[in-house]
């Protein structure tokens, strides 16, 4: 199936609802609904049986009988705005005039029920401009939009259409949108030596909390190589800067990270 995750919440979508459920059981404190696939373009394109706004709908109702069912509270929402014509394929992305009219018809159909938005899986700078002009357009605030690429399977410094990852983080804070994010690509496009490009990016923009995230997986990729003492002191500086910028969040998932390193290596 072409829209297997959309086939599955027709044909099964108690099984949809369960898993927002044990997510939510899991710690989770944001699911995202069952809309990557929810786009005018690939409903046209592969017919299922339903259109775009009762399949909002219908995710949106099953996120919420999950949330109920986990019995938690405060649980965040976010809708997805995925690539309208197919994953990865930069080369078929629409004109960003079309793509802002149909990522504004999403955001308004959706943002009186959801806290937010995740734009992910963009392949190309246009695609994120889009996103941001729909976004702006549909007055739809900065805070409620996080935006994330695709990198190359090859080289993390570039989108999957060959355009400087720098170009598009520039784009986003520009935006500042509530978070910049890279989903979907191998692990191997952001070794060590691509983090350290990345943390360089992240200085230059002066964005304290992704110059945290980075350095924490900085520690993992060190850890991994069994470089364990560097791997620790990248850990205390991300630890260091969450702090710095009030993120207890991240500060305490940090120490859980270095307290783990420390008992493996029987210094804890």
């Amino acid at each position: 199936y072409p829209l297997w995750s959309l086939q599955v919440m027709l044909d099964e979508p108690q099984l949809v609802a369960d898993v927002h459920r044990d997510f939510c059981l899991a710690g989770a404190n944001a699911v995202c609904l069952n809309t990557y696939c929810v786009t005018h373009s690939r409903l046209a394109r592969d017919p299922i049986g339903i259109e775009l706004a009762p399949a909002l709908e219908m995710a949106r109702t099953l996120a919420a009988n999950g949330i109920r069912a986990s019995g938690r509270t405060n649980i965040c929402t976010l809708a997805s705005l995925p690539p309208l014509v197919a994953s990865f394929r930069s080369e078929l992305v629409l004109s960003v005039e079309q793509m802002a009219y149909e990522y504004k018809e999403l955001i308004e159909l959706q943002s009186q029920h959801v806290d937010g938005f995740i734009a992910e899986t963009l392949s190309c700078i246009d695609e994120g401009r889009a996103v941001i002009n729909a976004a702006r357009a549909a007055g739809l605030h900065a805070s409620r939009l996080m935006i994330s690429f695709t990198v190359d399977d090859a080289d993390g410094t570039r989108l999957r259409s060959g355009e400087p990852l720098t170009e598009a983080l520039k784009l986003a804070e520009a935006h500042k949108a509530a978070a910049i994010l890279v989903n979907c690509s191998r692990p191997e496009a952001n070794d060590g030596a691509r983090l350290r490009e990345a943390l360089s990016i992240f200085q230059k923009l002066e964005n304290p909390p992704m110059q945290a995230l980075v350095k924490s997986n900085l520690g993992f990729v060190c850890a991994h190589a069994g470089r364990w003492d560097e791997g620790l002191g990248w850990l205390e500086e991300s630890r260091q800067l969450y702090l710095r910028v009030g993120d207890a969040v991240g500060a305490s998932w940090t120490a859980l990270n270095l307290s783990e390193m420390l008992m493996k290596q029987g210094k804890f």
